[in-house]
């Protein structure tokens, strides 16, 4: 993994673990006029469910989520090259994928 994803996956795994430390938001969260904004949920995590990042990413309205195999928390910068390359593609160029990306 190269130094610009690796920057990636810091930044990425401490917004997430600071977004979620308090538990699922107390109100809707909105972002209108936001340009696209991933969400990386993985199917069996035992800290924030897939429901979360499923209902985070629908709130937006501008929202994209990319799901993960797995049992872990996080799914950037595991070794899965789906996630990996759509999360770096969207830090790096600022290109999300179109639709909701199961990897």
């Amino acid at each position: 993994m190269g130094r610009t994803a690796k920057m990636a996956a810091a930044l990425l795994a401490a917004a997430t673990t600071i977004a979620w430390a308090q538990g699922p938001p107390a109100a809707p969260v909105r972002a209108p006029g936001a340009p696209p904004i991933v969400v990386v949920g993985t199917r069996k995590d035992p800290a924030t469910p897939l429901a979360w990042a499923k209902s985070l990413a629908s709130q937006l309205g501008s929202g994209v989520l990319i799901t993960a195999p797995g049992e872990q928390h996080t799914a950037f910068g595991t070794g899965n090259t789906c996630v990996d390359g759509a999360v770096v593609r969207y830090m790096v160029d600022l290109k999300a994928p179109n639709k909701t990306l199961n990897c």
